[in-house]
């Protein structure tokens, strides 16, 4: 009997865990294993634990490609999801397999994995995953300069012309609308956020209250000079509009429960050598940064952190 050893980690997301039953079954190239159960009686899947299980075949299924996992709910307990991480198998030959995971499971859910290995280059020629490439992931192409026209690009040295009655006019109104806004946006972007006077610096600043109130309890002054201690007093909004301000602002800006800091990837999608040494590289280039930056800031007043990596988040943060 040859025994098959692995992990299931599970995610340390909000109710990731599970009371149902759960089930793997392992696929090789030269067979399949029996369906077997990853937990029993009333067991507890705990967020962020690791389970261990063994599969046992009557002989080697080969190479594993795939597994599978499903989960059936527990009579006792109601409805509810299951979120692994990944899971990782060691097959007697001494192959060690690594199976990202990082799908929700519902009850009755059947979904299959295949291993998380490189094989784009491996099969680069073909159509069917350059297109899965180019519509699901980074665009796979390479911009090069080409001096002349492919042999297989079905293009003519004859000039192209715009049909008869057309002009470029007609043209530019087609296009315009695609881009007006997206221009504007960036435009406003350089000149309102990441511009010397923009808004990223002023918060700071801004969010105490007599430098910038969002509200007044005085007409504001319509003659430059006209203004004295006592109008500005008058003027600032009362404690309740600061306090519901403020509350606003702090909740803003604070630091989400769910923050990751630039360059740290809590889910494990790349399980290759390649692809690790290159996050390594990246995570301590940005620690060599953050920590210039926390040098320079020393002899500051008021530091500078808006770009240090250990404040930055990994991904959008709205």
């Amino acid at each position: 009997m040859l025994k098959y050893k692995g992990t299931v980690t599970i995610g340390d997301l909000f109710n990731s865990s599970t009371w149902d039953h759960v089930y793997i079954k392992l696929f090789g190239t030269e067979g399949t294993s029996e369906r077997t159960s990853l937990s029993t009686g009333l067991f507890y899947l705990c967020s962020g634990s690791v389970l261990t299980f063994e599969v046992n075949c009557t002989e080697s299924i080969g190479k594993l490609v795939q597994i599978e996992l499903d989960k059936t709910r527990h009579f006792l307990v109601p409805q509810n999801k299951w979120l692994p991480a990944k899971v990782e198998v060691d097959s007697p030959e001494g192959e060690k397999y690594h199976f990202p995971i990082y799908h929700w499971f519902t009850n009755d859910d059947v979904l299959t994995f295949s291993e998380g290995t490189e094989h784009v280059q491996e099969n680069w020629m073909r159509d069917s995953l350059f297109g899965y490439q180019f519509l699901n992931g980074i665009n796979p192409t390479v911009i090069r300069r080409c001096s002349v026209l492919p042999k297989n690009f079905p293009v003519t040295d004859d000039q192209v012309f715009l049909p008869d009655g057309n002009s470029l006019k007609e043209e530019m109104k087609l296009l315009v609308p695609h881009t007006r806004y997206t221009i504007e946006i960036n435009l406003l972007a350089r000149n309102l956020l990441i511009s010397e006077d923009g808004i990223f610096k002023k918060f700071d600043y801004g969010s105490w209250m007599p430098n910038a109130p969002l509200s007044i309890q005085q007409p504001p002054p319509t003659t430059r000079g006209a203004s004295d201690h006592d109008s500005f007093m008058n003027s600032l909004p009362d404690v309740n509009a600061t306090v519901n301000v403020m509350a606003a602002l702090w909740l803003l800006s604070n630091q989400s429960s769910d923050f990751v800091p630039l360059g740290q990837y809590p889910e494990e999608h790349f399980s290759e050598l390649i692809p690790c040494e290159h996050i390594k590289v990246f995570q301590a280039e940005l620690g060599r940064l953050s920590a210039f930056i926390k040098d320079r800031n020393i002899d500051l007043k008021i530091p500078y952190t808006y770009l240090d990596p250990e404040l930055l988040e990994n991904s959008i943060a709205i």
